[in-house]
């Protein structure tokens, strides 16, 4: 059995919690302007979508920092597959992708 190293076990908890954390606050953000706004207002769509935003990118971090972790776990061919084909998945899903909105 193969275990990560203390640090990388600390690292992978601290990405998770601030994951946990930045959903909390998108979770309450969007309450808060549902809460403020009755109709439908511009500048409260842009709130939560930048607040949605945040936690994307908290979450991609968050992943990128788990296949380190344990990409370096597997053998080194593995690792190297892994993170590339995350890399092509998130090239291919959120960069070509644009044109479809």
């Amino acid at each position: 059995v193969v275990r990560p190293q203390f640090a990388h076990s600390i690292l992978v908890f601290f990405a998770l919690s601030c994951l946990l954390t930045a959903e909390l606050f998108n979770s309450a953000l969007e309450r808060l302007v549902d809460l403020a706004v009755d109709d439908y207002h511009p500048l409260a769509r842009s709130a939560k979508d930048l607040s949605a935003a945040a936690v994307l990118l908290v979450a991609m971090s968050t992943a990128l920092l788990n296949l380190l972790v344990f990409g370096s776990l597997l053998p080194w061919t593995s690792g190297v597959v892994l993170v590339g084909f995350f890399g092509w998945f998130f090239c291919r899903r959120f960069l070509l992708n644009r044109g479809g909105r």
